[in-house]
């Protein structure tokens, strides 16, 4: 699968939205929070197997959730390198209820950032 034919799959996602390539092998989406857990679900399942980043923004009246997630077994060929893929997924969460459903049952690391 190429980067183009992985944009397309992921926008094709319930939730998904300005789903855009941001670098030649990284693609930035907006989930839905209601939608975020089955979503985290297929990435998994596509074979990102790596949760590099979970980091919080205030933008006042919400917060939003970056996580950027690596496939080192999906590449990509820019120039002659191959390069590993890079989903960063933003999720807004509105302040007055700010939580969203733990991912460290998809990926033990991300029980660290989500401290």
């Amino acid at each position: 699968m190429n980067i183009k034919e992985l944009m397309q799959e992921l926008s094709a996602c319930n939730g998904a939205s300005n789903v855009s390539k941001i670098r030649k092998n990284v693609v930035k989406l907006d989930m839905v929070k209601d939608s975020s857990k089955e979503f985290f679900i297929k990435l998994r399942d596509l074979g990102f197997e790596h949760c590099s980043l979970i980091t919080a923004i205030d933008n006042q009246p919400e917060f939003e959730l970056v996580y950027h997630f690596t496939s080192v077994n999906r590449s990509v060929s820019v120039g002659s390198t191959d390069m590993s893929v890079m989903v960063e997924v933003h999720v807004f969460l509105d302040r007055d209820a700010p939580t969203i459903e733990s991912i460290s049952d998809l990926w033990g690391g991300a029980n660290w950032h989500e401290r």
